[in-house]
């Protein structure tokens, strides 16, 4: 019995250059990313969650971040309206 080497030639070219384009993807992802949490710095975080320390821009987004992230606690006076 006479055993046959499985050529991958074409396929490694071909997963080499997948590979490739997900990561060039992902590099302007992250550089989208980053320029937009850069946008957020400068514009500055106006409320930060007493629970999770996470930032919110405006009342609306921490309101609906209690709502969601916080259920079963009371909204803080500040955000009662």
């Amino acid at each position: 019995i006479i055993k046959k080497k499985m050529v991958r030639g074409h396929a490694k070219e071909v997963a080499q250059q997948k590979n490739a384009s997900k990561l060039a993807d992902k590099a302007k992802s992250q550089k989208r990313d980053s320029s937009e949490s850069k946008k957020v710095k400068e514009d500055g975080i106006a409320l930060t969650c007493a629970v999770c320390k996470q930032g919110m821009p405006n009342i609306g987004a921490m309101r609906n971040h209690y709502e969601n992230k916080h259920p079963k606690l009371p909204l803080p006076p500040e955000l009662v309206s």
